[in-house]
């Protein structure tokens, strides 16, 4: 059994990332949304460590993370209708025992549709991975909340996002692709095709609220 490893921030996301409100963990960097029970955003560091994927998540169950008293409870999500749905990816953390188990915990999830977190966004992050094949990323994932949506609510009061994104960066090569995934059975149905979900990741700040350190706006 791999053993767990003393905590170590990671500094290479600092240049990328808000200054203000972030929770750091080992290899994992976040920020809360105690209102939502929700990450407003996640962000980790892919290089070829990622890819060394000796783990496995099995038995590894979901936990609340005691760093964030406000997040949700995992059994909220019981009878739902709704996946915990990872916002970092645990498949991308097999590599350390501390990390991985970092990832089940209730600050990197999102009440998250079934159809859509198997299919087309299990593919993008699939797609992440393979671009971290050659080349060094900063990924950074969280939910959309839309003005005007219709508030659902988990019975703990974790809100449910209206769709999901991912921003991936890399640093080398200065360039940045993002993706919306629609929290809905639509996305699910709909044919399993990444960039059919692309949009300008300046797009993305306006609709989470964020500014991120991506370069030329």
């Amino acid at each position: 059994m791999a053993l767990l490893v003393a905590r170590a921030e990671d500094p290479r996301l600092d240049p990328f990332l808000p200054k203000d409100g972030v929770i750091k963990k080992d290899r994992i960097h976040l920020a809360f949304d105690a209102e939502r029970k929700t990450p407003v955003w996640t962000a980790y560091y892919y290089d070829s460590t990622n890819a060394d994927r000796k783990l496995s998540r099995e038995g590894k169950s979901f936990r609340k993370d005691i760093m964030v008293p406000d997040s949700s409870s995992p059994a909220a999500y019981e009878a739902s209708g709704y996946d915990r749905g990872h916002m970092v990816p645990a498949n991308d953390m097999e590599f350390n025992e501390l990390v991985l188990t970092e990832t089940f915990l209730t600050s990197n999830i999102v009440p998250q549709n079934p159809k859509v977190n198997r299919g087309v966004w299990k593919d993008v992050e699939t797609l992440v991975r393979k671009l971290g094949r050659t080349n060094e990323l900063v990924v950074v994932t969280g939910p959309v909340y839309e003005k005007g949506s219709k508030r659902r609510t988990l019975m703990d009061g974790t809100v449910v996002p209206d769709a999901m994104f991912k921003i991936v960066h890399c640093p080398k090569e200065r360039w940045t692709i993002a993706f919306v995934v629609p929290n809905s059975g639509i996305a699910g149905i709909q044919p399993s095709i990444p960039m059919a979900f692309e949009v300008p990741w300046l797009d993305v700040e306006e609709r989470i609220g964020v500014k991120f350190n991506f370069g030329v706006r």
